[in-house]
Order: C-alpha cells, then sequence, then structure tokens
C-alpha cells in the first residue's frame, strides 16, 4: 500500500501558494481559522470548484479520506472522485461520492451510474465528519463508504471501472446539482496499491509541525542567527521567502532540525510527511531533498529541483519509521529529526 499524499492545509497563506500542490479551480478558497483544529481549510462554495492531483495509475485499489463539513445544501452535492481525466465530466468517472440533502451518502461507478445510498442523516450538517471512500477500480469491484470509521455504505460487487489509463482524484463538486453550498475540506489522504485493498483509517487527523532546534548536523549556513530560525515561518503565512533561510552552495551538505512534539497522542500514525521550500539563485544545475533521521537511521525523499528565484512547496511520504522498519509510534514521531541535503 502507498499514502501517496496528505495534506493538513496548515501551510498555505494564499489560494496561489496551493498550485505546487494541487491543480485547482480558480474559485477555491482557503480559510486560515476554520480547519478543523484551528488551522486551514480548503472551501468550495458552488459548482465546478475543486483541488486535484495526478495518482498513480496503474494502482487498482484506492482509497481517499477527508474531514469535510458541509451547509446549505439543497440538492446533490459531489464530495469526491476517481477518474480517469482531469476536470469533472461525469464520462469519465471510476467512482464517486455524492451527498444527498437529507444526509445519506451515495456512491456511483462508471460513468457515474448509481451504485448504492446509505441511510439518511449519516452524514449531518454543520460539523466535521471524517468520510473515507474505499473502492476497487474493476468490473466487478467492491465498493464502501466510512463516517468516522463506520461503514455506512457497503457494494459487494458493482462497476467502478471506467478506464485503465492515466488518474486523478478530485475533491470538489462538479457540474449540475447544487450551487449555493459550502463544502470545508481537511486532512486529507491519498491512498492507493496494486494488490492490497486499503483498510478505513477512521478518524484521521495531521498535525502539522515546525522545526524547533538546531543539531550537530548543521552543514546550510542560516541567513543569520539560529539554523532553525529561519525556516520555522509561521502556519498559513507561505514562508517568508528571502527574508530568512539556511543556504548552501556545495553538493552533499546536510542539515537536520528538532521538531515540535505532537498536540495529542494518538492511537495509530499511518505516516509522516515532509514538506520543503526551495529555490536556486545561481545559473546551473542544483538538486535537494528533504529527508527524516529516526534515532541515526536516514529515509530520503525525491530529488527535486528548484527554480530560480522561485519557492516551491514539495512534499515527500514516508509510511514507516527507518530505525525500525515498522509502523511510527508517538515517541519515534516526538524524537525524529527533519533533515534537508543538497544532492545535487
Amino acid at each position: 500500500m502507498s499514502i501517496e499524499y496528505m495534506d493538513g492545509f496548515d501551510l498555505y497563506g494564499t489560494t496561489a501558494a496551493m498550485d505546487d500542490q494541487w491543480s485547482r479551480n480558480s474559485s477555491i478558497a482557503l480559510d486560515l481559522t476554520e480547519g478543523r483544529f484551528g488551522g486551514g481549510c480548503a472551501r468550495i462554495t458552488g459548482r465546478i470548484q475543486y483541488i486535484q492531483r495526478a495518482v498513480t495509475p496503474a494502482n487498482e485499489f484506492v482509497a481517499l479520506g477527508a474531514a469535510i463539513r458541509y451547509s446549505n445544501v439543497t440538492d446533490t452535492v459531489d464530495l469526491m472522485r476517481h477518474a480517469d481525466s482531469t476536470g469533472t465530466g461525469s464520462t469519465d468517472i471510476n467512482c464517486l461520492l455524492r451527498l444527498n440533502p437529507d444526509g445519506s451518502l451515495a456512491l456511483l461507478g462508471d460513468a457515474s451510474q448509481l451504485k448504492g445510498t446509505s441511510a439518511p442523516g449519516v452524514f449531518p450538517e454543520g460539523v466535521y465528519a471524517y468520510i473515507e471512500m474505499i473502492f476497487e477500480r474493476s468490473g466487478s469491484g467492491h465498493g464502501e463508504v466510512r463516517v468516522n470509521g463506520v461503514n455506512v455504505l457497503d457494494v459487494p460487487s458493482a462497476d467502478f471501472l471506467e478506464g485503465t489509463g492515466n488518474a486523478y482524484v478530485l475533491f470538489g463538486h462538479g457540474s449540475g446539482g447544487d450551487t449555493t453550498f459550502t463544502l470545508d475540506y481537511d486532512d486529507i489522504y491519498i491512498e492507493t496499491s496494486p494488490t492490497t485493498r486499503p483498510v478505513s483509517k477512521g478518524d484521521v487527523r495531521i498535525s502539522t509541525l515546525l522545526p524547533d532546534g538546531d543539531t550537530a548536523q548543521a552543514d546550510f549556513t542560516p541567513l543569520a542567527g539560529s539554523g532553525f530560525s529561519n525556516i520555522d515561518d509561521a502556519l498559513g503565512t507561505d514562508g517568508d521567502g528571502d527574508t530568512t533561510y539556511i543556504s548552501t552552495a556545495t553538493v552533499g551538505h546536510k542539515s537536520e532540525f528538532d521538531m515540535e512534539n505532537l498536540p495529542v497522542s494518538p492511537l495509530a500514525i499511518v505516516a509522516v510527511s515532509t514538506k520543503m521550500r526551495a529555490s536556486k539563485t545561481d545559473v546551473g544545475a542544483a538538486s535537494v531533498r528533504s529527508y527524516v533521521d529516526s534515532s541515526g537511521t536516514e529515509a530520503a525523499g525525491v530529488t527535486h529541483a528548484p527554480m530560480d528565484s522561485v519557492y516551491n512547496l514539495k512534499s515527500d511520504v514516508f509510511e514507516t519509521d527507518p530505525n525500525t522498519a515498522g509502523v511510527w509510534t508517538e515517541a519515534s514521531v516526538n524524537a525524529v529529526k527533519l533533515g534537508v541535503e543538497r544532492d545535487g
């Protein structure tokens, strides 16, 4: 299995800053305080508004999860979908989750054909609920919908296969249906697998942690003061660009930082995700990557090539603790160090 992406919407200060992570309709709003735990959320307020990402096209099993809150729903509203092309067309759908005005949830398959509907009231208005859509991309696939970990709709066998080409996930509403609603999205995860059906994660919370200390591994040079104080930009600000930063001209240089502790004690930790902003200030090739250091064992993310004088936000996901090759624990996350390396 693979958690391809996770987002708590706490790092963005403007909707334009989301463009490194999502394709989005220009009407999407970003609220910096109305997230589930006081941070940010993506807000959708009408038709043909959405955020979207490409995912591994060959993977057969898919799980999409999001904390969602809605209001003013008087007609059907699409919540999330997996499709074989971009946009909001109805003929390219593999699986789509739809909200009805009575609080029931409907699961649609190939070409938006209805495959099942839950009981009314399973998704109440005005409060965040954690909604998961899990399905097998198959002509006779298994689909299910869970609310806060509880199975509210199970479709044992239905056609959830429009095609096997490129694949995209979309959170938001297409054409038709309601026009006056509001949808708030927070704590999204995207999981796919070629062979294994994902299991429900239950009620997922994404906690965004900042660097709070330097370590002995400190090759990058801070603009001024301590290293960590140059990269602990406040949440909801898009960073401060060249006001504070760390830098190096030497390939192979690394710097590591202590991180804040988790704000709560979780029952389980599905994955750790790093996010890094970087830019390039001189001619020639350069590349950088983030990594995690757990008790001296490192795991590196994907190499990124920064753009000239433009800070881009890049993300990596680490599903296991590199020190144990097992699941993350509260203790291991609280002790982990986040690193950045110039690797080219």
